[in-house]
């Protein structure tokens, strides 16, 4: 017996909410005809499609042989309409690409029937709605009676307790639609049959109850029937259609649409070679270029400069704004170091060339390197016997004479205080100190000088000769 307690069913639209359902109080017997009429959008469909388990209630209970399907999963509903419900719908909804036969088969597969049974059962409903000769011919070659009894022959698979059928008679004749009602009848001689209807002269006919809605509730029960409060043990029900007829379902229904299947396969395979090779140029491309740094960066000498640091100290007098400054372009001819605020940044690191080192470095397998850059001396100091590094490329207070415009340019925007201007090709090196006489410490270190507080002439500075020898040179020996 089917109970519906207090059925509502509710849908939120946009900002609005509509009731489909109201209050919805029913009873079914386990045989008979039963239909339900009403006007369109009144919730005839929503109440069939809950008692068949497609839709679910917001609130109430419905009850199956007295027992409540509140806590019904997924797989409570899938057992319940596979074994124990048969749809009769308007538009047949029959697969059109497989045979009458295999139509019906389909729902027997579904419901985990074994393969041997499903042919025998499907032939036996097939016939008892006169479709026999028609079994091997695909659903577009019947008429829509045909059609709709292929429907019914499909609903009746599986033997279910209830039929429910929404509009069985809608997109056929009078004459087919009475052949149609008279299987029903029939069928509801051993189960219940529920069925939508706007014909009110079908249900007249042929039903033993009518139902009239109106709005979402009940507005007349012509024959209203008493819950039964009888309980019954329900066994639990198998729904799980094997993996081989899975299987096979595919491959049919792959094989019946082969042209699309063949198009699309080919079409994925082009997209997934064309990502593939994007990725390769990709990753080509980058290697590619990893090699070329390296190869770029293997030609390129090795330097080691005596002191190595990362900030970059400017002569600029904003640097030294909380200690005392001398004056603007002082009379004397002398040259003072310039101590910025911060003296050495934290990655300072001063480089100690001992005779031991310049060993190392003329030890070297000359096949790893192209070039060693040479020590730039004093005189003085490889007079003393001892070696001071001063540039390995000439820093900022330096300026190598290589070329016209660079003498110009040195001329043009330094006043000269002491000596002269550089001829093209000479071996020589300008001293470029700041509007206070100041060169940086760490420069008049380098050059000999150190100290905080020294003090060096020009004539000092312009007499200091350097030498730039060859690794391999005797004082090194």
């Amino acid at each position: 017996m089917l109970t519906l307690k207090a059925i509502n069913r509710t849908y939120q639209v946009g900002k609005r909410r509509v009731t489909a359902l109201d209050s919805i109080d029913l009873s079914f017997e386990n045989v008979g005809f039963v239909s339900i009429l009403g006007p369109s959008g009144c919730g005839k469909t929503t109440l069939l499609n809950i008692i068949g388990g497609l839709d679910r209630y917001t609130t109430g209970e419905l009850l199956i042989d007295s027992v409540s399907t509140v806590d019904y999963d997924e797989h409570d509903w899938d057992a319940y309409r596979n074994h124990r419900v048969g749809f009769v719908f308007q538009n047949y909804n029959l697969i059109t690409h497989i045979t009458v036969l295999q139509n019906v088969e389909l729902a027997l597969s579904l419901s985990g029937v074994a393969k041997s049974e499903t042919r025998r059962q499907a032939m036996r409903v097939l016939d008892d709605v006169g479709l026999t000769e028609h079994c091997h011919k695909k659903p577009n070659q019947l008429s829509g009676g045909e059609q709709q009894r292929v429907a019914i022959a499909r609903a009746l698979a599986n033997d279910p307790d209830i039929i429910l059928a929404d509009e069985p008679t809608g997109a056929i004749d009078s004459r087919t639609s009475a052949r149609i009602m008279d299987i029903l009848k029939a069928v509801s001689k051993s189960r219940l049959v529920i069925m939508v209807t706007h014909n009110e002269s079908i249900a007249k006919t042929y039903s033993d109850r009518i139902i009239r809605l109106l709005d979402g509730r009940v507005q007349s029960d012509d024959r209203a029937v008493e819950e039964d409060r009888t309980r019954r043990q329900i066994a639990p029900l198998k729904t799980a259609m094997s993996h081989v007829t899975a299987l096979a379902l595919s491959m049919n229904n792959l094989w019946t649409k082969k042209i699309r299947t063949i198009m699309t396969s080919v079409a994925g395979s082009i997209g997934i070679i064309g990502v593939a090779l994007v990725i390769s140029l990709v990753y080509g491309f980058q290697s590619y270029v990893d090699q070329a740094q390296k190869d770029l960066l293997a030609g390129i000498p090795i330097q080691i400069d005596r002191i190595a640091y990362v900030e970059n100290r400017s002569l600029d007098d904003s640097l030294s704004t909380e200690i005392e400054l001398p004056p603007r372009f002082p009379d004397d001819e002398t040259v003072t170091p310039y101590v910025p605020v911060t003296r050495y940044s934290p990655t300072t690191h001063v480089n100690t060339l001992t005779k031991n080192y310049l060993d190392y470095l003329d030890g070297l397998d000359s096949t790893l390197y192209e070039d060693m850059t040479r020590p730039l001396l004093r005189q003085a100091d490889v007079l003393e016997g001892y070696v001071r590094k001063a540039s390995s490329d000439p820093p900022t207070p330096f300026e190598s004479v290589s070329s016209p415009s660079t003498i110009r340019r040195i001329s043009e925007n330094n006043m000269i205080f002491c000596g002269g201007v550089c001829q093209r090709g000479s071996l020589e090196t300008v001293i470029v100190i700041n509007s206070r006489n100041q060169l940086l410490d760490t420069m008049l270190s380098a050059l000999g000088y150190p100290g905080d507080d020294v003090e060096v002439t020009f004539d000092e500075l312009l007499d200091t000769t350097f030498v730039l020898p060859d690794l391999d040179d005797t004082m090194f020996q």
